[in-house]
């Protein structure tokens, strides 16, 4: 579901696809379901974020936390949550599709 806030939309992220399951870490999301049933790849989403668009998604205490976008001198850019306050990423924590 798309909630319009000023400019830009907030996306909701509802799962991942990690293109190793055992190594886990948000370098490894490949691809993000939407609230809407859209499938994006992580890098889309990066694009996205550094273009104004928000993306969040529900933390197991059901707090809405926004995700950031990284931007590695090699490889992709990848999606994490912004502002985390631990070494593990809770939007890892997403069931996977």
């Amino acid at each position: 579901m798309k909630i319009k806030k000023g400019k830009f939309m907030v996306y909701k992220i509802t799962h991942i696809r990690l293109s190793n399951p055992s190594e886990v870490s948000t370098k490894k999301i490949t691809h993000i379901k939407l609230e809407s049933g859209i499938v994006e790849t992580a890098a889309m989403a990066a694009y996205f974020i550094d273009m104004g668009c928000k993306y969040t998604y529900k933390n197991s205490a059901g707090k809405e936390i926004f995700v950031t976008s990284v931007h590695p001198i090699f490889g992709n850019p990848y999606i994490e949550t912004l502002d985390r306050t631990t070494e593990f990423d809770e939007l890892l924590n997403l069931p996977y599709f």
